[in-house]
């Protein structure tokens, strides 16, 4: 799941963090992946509401019988929460300068392959997530295109002039 969301761009994704959980992310920079995903172990893959509620009295780190299920259904809606909110905020340019949703060297390029990933590695037998989603009004629609990425600037005037895409 951590390697999921680490495809988006850290920017965005410090964005979608403050929102979803309503808090400032106290980070060196806006391309801190450390402490992102410091902050997604803390706080998505443990829970410490959720721990508290189901701790064992007397032994410490031991959980009563409730919490695996507790734990997965709010990993599950922080999840969605995020990518959704993910999908909506780059479609309103939420961002003025409106940088790549997607970080260049992901491996996934669109809303809908991250949630088909996590639901092929964590939602065993579902299918095609995205189809049972829609029914609920979940539909994500960003797509990353290659020109998207693309660095449009001119550096080195007589090698970038022979660069039809710049041209374009």
């Amino acid at each position: 799941m951590l390697q999921l969301l680490l495809c988006y761009n850290p920017l965005w994704l410090r964005v979608a963090m403050e929102t979803v959980y309503g808090e400032l992310l106290h980070l060196a920079s806006n391309s801190d992946i450390t402490g992102i995903t410091h902050y997604l172990i803390n706080r998505l893959l443990n829970n410490p509401d959720i721990a508290a509620a189901h701790a064992h009295p007397t032994v410490p780190h031991c959980y009563r019988p409730g919490y695996e299920a507790a734990i997965k259904t709010f990993q599950l809606k922080k999840f969605l929460l995020l990518v959704l909110f993910l999908d909506r905020a780059k479609e309103a340019r939420l961002i003025d300068h409106d940088p790549c949703l997607f970080r260049k060297n992901s491996e996934h390029k669109t809303s809908r392959d991250i949630l088909v990933a996590f639901a092929m590695h964590f939602l065993q037998g579902i299918g095609d997530i995205t189809k049972h989603l829609a029914h609920l009004g979940y539909i994500v629609s960003h797509r990353q295109a290659f020109l998207d990425e693309f660095d449009f600037a001119v550096t080195n005037l007589p090698t970038d002039l022979r660069c039809g895409v710049r041209l374009a």
